[in-house]
């Protein structure tokens, strides 16, 4: 539902307009009054322009931008439409998090090579949320394309309109990526869960590759985890790796689905975890040696699509599920 509190015919009109275009009906509610139930709600601005001030209802920040953002009719007319579509539906795309249990466990290379092979059933996009990242996009081999990092979205940026955001990043085929480059990583705070949160509203799923800080509870990338649909933890063989990973569940949200990628662990002690750690949910990955050197020759994460690595991350894709 949309709200539109104004005193002004023209405003009126224009918004009618606009909302006619996409098939959304707009509630007209008295002047200066808010519609309490309505997902946007449209104000008009004072001006000698015709300008109106679109928010989303806090109870929908998991599934839009926060903030609130100023258009200018009919001059930023695509824009309202975006939000007034974004507003006709409160249903988001899936997102997967992927984050290692211990440091060089792999993390990222997983989360490349899952949005890579999700990317052959969904539109997706990669967001790079490691602030230590050298950049998802050269691991996909998409560092020579132009277009938008994490860099380039200031902090105070407020609204990020979805289809802008989406069409200005760098992508081939299903995939678009948000990356770090050597200017920086994403900004802490607000600003990269609203970059999530419009994402979302465009792709039919997320893969973020988030720091490990993300399992440690009041961290800032703690909060990330509360927009999961699932969480894959990647981890290394081994007794010292083992233990982590068990810390790590413990510290997963209640209602977060639980996928382990077990690197370079072989399917006898893939069961002992899951014994050990109760679930069911432990997936084997077999490692592809050379991929250092693929990467640094330009071939992208996720191009060597018959190796063992490759039809290891597939079953734990299809594990991932997706949109219904």
């Amino acid at each position: 539902m949309v709200a539109l509190s104004s005193s002004s015919a023209a405003v009126r009109s224009e918004v009618d307009r606009i909302a006619a275009l996409g098939g959304i009906d707009v509630e007209h509610v008295a002047d200066g009054g808010t519609g309490d139930a309505a997902v946007l709600n449209l104000s008009e601005v004072r001006a000698s322009a015709v300008k109106v001030r679109a928010c989303f209802h806090p109870a929908y920040a998991p599934y839009f931008a926060w903030g609130s953002l100023e258009l200018t009719l009919p001059d930023e007319a695509e824009d309202l439409l975006e939000l007034l579509l974004a507003a006709g539906t409160t249903r988001r795309g899936q997102i997967v998090g992927v984050v290692g249990v211990h440091g060089g466990a792999g993390a990222s290379t997983v989360a490349a090579w899952l949005a890579r092979t999700l990317e052959g059933r969904f539109r997706v996009a990669l967001v790079d949320a490691d602030q230590c990242s050298a950049g998802a996009d050269r691991l996909l081999a998409l560092d020579g394309q132009a277009g938008v990092r994490w860099a380039d979205l200031r902090s105070d940026s407020g609204v990020l309109v979805p289809g802008r955001l989406l069409n200005s990043l760098p992508s081939e085929r299903g995939l678009a990526v948000l990356s770090a480059d050597d200017r920086g990583a994403m900004p802490s705070g607000e600003a990269g869960e609203a970059a999530v949160a419009a994402l979302s509203q465009v792709r039919d799923l997320c893969v973020i590759d988030l720091p490990g800080e993300a399992l440690i509870e009041g961290s800032a990338a703690h909060r990330l985890l509360g927009w999961l649909d699932v969480v894959v933890l990647v981890a290394r063989g081994g007794s010292g790796p083992a233990r982590q990973l068990a810390r790590a569940v413990a510290n997963v949200p209640v209602g977060v689905g639980i996928l382990v990628a077990a690197l370079g662990v072989r399917g006898g002690e893939a069961a002992v975890w899951e014994r050990d750690l109760g679930i069911d949910s432990v997936y084997p990955v077999r490692l592809l040696s050379g991929l250092a050197g693929d990467v640094e020759h330009g071939v992208g994460v996720g191009e060597r699509k018959r190796s063992a690595t490759a039809r290891d991350l597939a079953v734990l894709a299809r594990a991932c599920g997706g949109p219904q």
